[in-house]
């Protein structure tokens, strides 16, 4: 190798730091959670357009169970809790979901909604098609979950390994972390 080429791979290694990732994102877990006060709309509400949340809190999970209390510390009936965040397997390959509740539930996963059971049922849910994901590649997650009357608890799963498990904490972030990607440099040796 001539003295220029060795200078030039130095160089070369010496800066690639600058495009080194972290080994390991701190993303904030858990997933936002904003309540809103829907009183008197009853079956299959919305979100009026401009409303604030109640209030907001993260949450690590849904895997809620309030009985006839208060529903996230926001009101016990007409009440629909916005989960937003994103959501990341460890593997990859095809994930189902099902959002159980009374009463109803939307999920979209990267904007798109996966599983619409937006009416009044004491419990149940659908199981989503199957959604692709890629190791430690992040996706959007959003869950509407809205409380009529009666009763109140919500849980989100997932089938990774053959059957439905509430998803776990750590599948969750609140800010999206980094996608790791590889730039490769080649040294050619002459």
């Amino acid at each position: 190798m001539t003295k220029r080429l060795r200078v030039f791979t130095a160089f070369l290694l010496s800066v690639g730091w600058l495009f080194a990732a972290p080994t390991q994102a701190h993303a904030a877990e858990g997933l936002t959670a904003e309540v809103y006060n829907v009183r008197g709309q009853n079956n299959a509400p919305y979100i009026p357009q401009g409303l604030a949340p109640l209030l907001t809190r993260t949450v690590p999970n849904i895997d809620f169970q309030w009985g006839s209390g208060s529903v996230l510390q926001g009101p016990s009936e007409d009440v629909i809790i916005k989960f937003t965040g994103f959501i990341i397997s460890n593997t990859t390959q095809d994930i189902s979901f099902l959002a159980e509740a009374d009463d109803g539930t939307k999920l979209y996963v990267d904007g798109i909604n996966i599983t619409n059971d937006w009416f009044d049922k004491g419990g149940g849910g659908t199981v989503s098609s199957p959604v692709s994901f890629t190791a430690g590649v992040p996706k959007t997650i959003e869950l509407l979950y809205y409380e009529n009357g009666g009763g109140a608890w919500v849980k989100l799963s997932w089938d990774q390994s053959g059957s439905m498990q509430v998803i776990p904490a750590e599948a969750f972030t609140s800010v999206a972390p980094p996608v790791v990607k590889t730039i490769g440099l080649s040294l050619i040796h002459i």
